[in-house]
């Protein structure tokens, strides 16, 4: 319950994004009225509610959850990001949505439990997490940097506009309406 540890983070289906990996906000737990998932770092947070979504957090936290995420606790042979790479991935998502039927589809536990998971040794699982964390690092950076430069290229179309504009190069009067 909220009173109990009003401070917690909380996470509903709206922290995460579309293939997110990573909540882009919380809440705090004093800020609802109702009870939630409690969840422990390196708990695996999986979003039930519409799979297609593809809403998987790797818990870098203790927090509390909505009832829409089912709580994943990892074994010490399984490796938490490895984890949610697994569900991450398409292959799930497509097999998760087969399980799933109705305008709000929601997977079950019991239902992912029958995913089968071909789990390699636990220092395999490491690697393959530090093999794609460092592709992953370099896709965020590609972001970051087409974001920026189309802020920089939008900015100075921008004020390429507002000068000929202001200069007469740019007639308003034959403009459509």
């Amino acid at each position: 319950m909220p009173h109990e540890c009003p401070e917690y983070p909380f996470l509903g289906m709206d922290c995460l994004e579309k293939n997110a990996l990573k909540p882009h906000f919380t809440y705090q737990f004093k800020e609802l009225k109702s009870a939630g998932n409690w969840f422990n770092k390196n708990h695996i947070l999986y979003g039930r509610l519409r799979p297609y979504l593809n809403k998987v957090y790797r818990a870098e936290y203790e927090g509390v959850a909505s009832g829409e995420f089912i709580v994943l606790q990892p074994i010490s042979m399984i490796n938490p990001d490895w984890l949610k790479y697994v569900l991450h991935a398409q292959s799930f998502v497509n097999w998760s949505n087969k399980q799933t039927t109705g305008d709000k589809p929601r997977i079950r536990y019991d239902q992912i439990a029958l995913y089968p998971i071909n789990v390699p040794p636990r220092e395999e699982q490491d690697k393959i997490v530090q093999e794609l964390e460092s592709h992953l690092s370099v896709c965020d950076q590609l972001e970051r940097d087409i974001r920026n430069k189309i802020t920089q290229e939008s900015s100075v179309l921008r004020q390429s506009i507002l000068k000929k504009s202001l200069f007469g190069r740019i007639s308003f009067s034959r403009c459509k309406r």
